[in-house]
């Protein structure tokens, strides 16, 4: 069982019909089937920090700002976490788009996460 902390940005309450707000739903959904509590405070700084200390098992999140999640991905590295862009490269800070997790948690949440996007975009 894994606790989780996710986003829903204010854009996707504002715009619920647009893609970015679908797929946020279904990438959703298929966690919550998985998982046993999924908890949002509203900073990706503190949701980042509290995965490096273990209070939370992963997170991840979409157009971020660099600001945002710099600092987190240092504690989550410095844990020994591991911290990537949702396509599972090193490139965070330019996409602003984040999953970070454990090393057995991580490969697991992005593949589900990879397939949720699929799923949506009907591919």
């Amino acid at each position: 069982m894994a606790v989780l902390a996710r986003v829903f940005p204010r854009r996707i309450l504002i715009n619920s019909a647009s893609i970015f707000a679908g797929e946020a739903l279904v990438r959703f959904a298929t966690f919550l089937m998985a998982v046993v509590i999924a908890r949002r405070f509203g900073s990706a700084a503190l949701d980042l920090a509290w995965v490096a200390a273990g209070r939370y098992d992963a997170f991840w999140e979409r157009g971020l700002s660099a600001w945002d999640i710099a600092a987190g991905i240092l504690m989550i590295r410095e844990a020994h976490g591991v911290a990537t862009d949702l396509d599972g490269r090193d490139r965070m800070l330019q996409s602003g788009d984040i999953l970070a997790a454990n090393d057995t948690l991580h490969p697991k949440m992005l593949k589900l996460l990879k397939a949720a996007t699929k799923s949506q975009v009907g591919g």
